[in-house]
C-alpha cells in the first residue's frame, strides 16, 4: 500500500471513529447522562458483537424443544423462562465476561463523559498516575536531576491492583466462558 493510500485510509478511519463518538456523546447529552455512571454503563451494553453471539446461540437451539414444550401446553413465557434462559446461561456468562472486561479496561469513554473526579473509574486514575509519573520524571530530571514524583513501584502496584479483580473472577466463570465461546462454532 502506497503512502498516499495509507494516509487516505487513516483519514477515513479517523472520521468513522470520530463520528461514532460524536453521535454517542450527543445522545448521552440529550438524555442528560453526561457525568453519570448510568451513561458509562449504557454505552457499550448494546453491541452488534453481543447480538451476533446471542443470535448464533439461539439459532443453535433445536426447534424441537419449543415444539415439544408447546405440545405439553407451555406458553411463550414459560418456554422462555424454563427452557431458553436456562440453556442460555453459558452464553450469558460469556457475554457478561466480555462486557465486564471491556468496562473494566475502558478509560476513553469515561474520560469523555465524566467530569467529576469522584466518579472516575480505576482505569482513568491508573492512566493519570502513569502520565503524571512520566511528566513528573521529565520535570524532575530537567529541574533537579532527582527522583520522580511517583516511583515506578507505585505504578506497577497500581497496574497489578487494577488487573486483580478480572484475574480473580475469571476462574469462576471459565466453564461458562468456554461453553459460551464454543456455542455455534460447530454446525451439526
Amino acid at each position: 500500500m502506497g503512502t498516499k493510500k495509507s494516509h487516505e485510509f487513516v483519514y477515513c478511519l479517523y472520521h468513522v471513529v470520530r463520528g461514532r463518538y460524536d453521535s454517542f456523546y450527543l445522545v448521552m447529552r440529550g438524555l442528560n447522562l453526561l457525568d453519570s455512571r448510568l451513561g458509562i454503563l449504557l454505552y457499550p451494553a448494546i453491541s452488534a458483537f453481543y447480538v451476533i453471539i446471542f443470535r448464533t446461540h439461539f439459532q443453535s437451539l433445536p426447534a424441537s424443544l419449543e415444539e415439544s414444550a408447546n405440545l405439553e401446553g407451555a406458553n411463550d413465557a414459560q418456554i422462555l423462562m424454563k427452557i431458553i434462559i436456562p440453556l442460555s446461561k453459558p452464553i450469558m456468562a460469556a457475554v457478561a465476561l466480555y462486557y465486564a472486561v471491556g468496562r473494566w479496561n475502558s478509560y476513553f469513554w469515561e474520560m469523555l463523559l465524566l467530569s467529576s473526579n469522584e466518579k472516575f473509574p480505576v482505569q482513568v486514575l491508573l492512566q493519570r498516575i502513569i502520565i503524571s509519573s512520566q511528566l513528573g520524571q521529565d520535570i524532575a530530571k530537567a529541574l533537579t536531576r532527582g527522583e520522580a514524583s511517583i516511583p515506578t513501584t507505585i505504578k506497577f502496584a497500581a497496574i497489578v491492583i487494577t488487573t486483580l479483580p478480572i484475574i480473580l473472577i475469571y476462574p469462576f466463570l471459565q466453564k461458562y466462558f468456554v461453553n459460551g465461546a464454543l456455542v455455534g462454532s460447530v454446525k451439526e
